[in-house]
């Protein structure tokens, strides 16, 4: 199974990304990505959809399309439901 859902929480300088399969099952565990490192963590990732209510969060999915991930799509918050 490969990565399904990928959840980042931005911050300053570290980050913190949670990747979780079909199954809910977590694969991708990364609790301190420093913010230099968080592109090249998240490209080589299946494109996917995004929930971004922060201008920070569209900037990186701005970012992660100038590398391999070309089918970024950011929805809205009322039409993402939470894992974990």
């Amino acid at each position: 199974m490969g990565i399904l859902t990928v959840g980042i929480d931005l911050a300053n300088n570290v980050c913190a990304v949670h990747g979780v399969n079909e199954a809910g099952k977590p694969e991708l565990v990364r609790p301190a990505v420093p913010r230099v490192k968080l592109h090249e963590l998240i490209v080589p990732l299946p494109p996917g959809d995004g929930d971004g209510g922060v201008l920070g969060a569209h900037h990186w999915a701005r970012q992660f399309e100038t590398g391999s991930v070309d089918d970024n799509r950011f929805r809205p918050a009322r039409e993402v439901t939470g894992y974990g």
